[in-house]
């Protein structure tokens, strides 16, 4: 009787290991974050396919509802820009706080196209052409310029009726927020573009 109870309990302790090891076999088991091909990129189950316009185009369904969204890059190609967290947080409070609220997304006059180019794409995805945020993006420019229609606008006219989205000649890149003014940093006009992808990829949600 006693041996029998001996086996019973053997068999309990390895059908407990078993068990264990299964799960930690599962629960550890990495599924794969992206694949990268030359002309299709899959990063966290988001699929890019590249045009032949060498633009990278990312198909979403918002409430049913395909949108086709193009990039210049991948979110590979934006994994080194430093994202303060707290940008997401403003992001997510003026929206909540604000449907439909005022953004101004300004630039420096005194670049060159490639800056416009990046405004016009946070522009696009800030407002309502892909009926994510459906803000009232405005444009706007940072520095005081002759002979033009836009306003003059920087992170000291934020406030919480209204979000500035800066773009910025830094030292790096970087994108930081302060109160409700989000600043793109780049080291270059060059790479305005790239911190506008990165930008663009945090906010909805494909890194994070």
């Amino acid at each position: 009787m006693r041996k029998s109870k001996k086996i019973i309990i053997i068999a309990v302790v390895i059908a407990l290991v078993v068990i264990a090891i299964f799960l930690l076999i599962t629960f550890n088991k990495k599924t794969p974050r992206y694949e990268k091909l030359a002309n299709k990129v899959t990063y966290n189950y988001y699929v890019f396919n590249k045009g032949q316009d060498n633009a990278w185009y990312l198909d979403l369904n918002i409430r049913n509802q395909l949108y086709t969204i193009p990039f210049y890059y991948t979110p590979f190609d934006a994994e080194d820009i430093y994202i303060d967290n707290n940008t997401i947080k403003t992001m997510a409070l003026y929206l909540n706080n604000n449907p439909r609220g005022n953004v101004y997304v300004s630039v420096d006059p005194y670049q060159t196209t490639k800056i416009v180019i990046a405004g016009v794409e946070i522009s696009r995805l800030l407002g309502d052409k892909y009926d994510i945020f459906n803000f009232n993006v405005k444009s706007a420019i940072s520095k005081e310029y002759n002979d033009t229609l836009y306003p003059f606008i920087t992170c000291k006219d934020a406030h919480s009726k209204l979000m500035v989205v800066m773009f910025n000649i830094s030292d790096k890149n970087s994108i930081t927020s302060n109160n409700n003014c989000i600043v793109l940093n780049s080291k270059n006009v060059d790479e305005s573009i790239r911190v506008a992808d990165a930008f663009s990829f945090r906010i909805l949600g494909i890194t994070r």
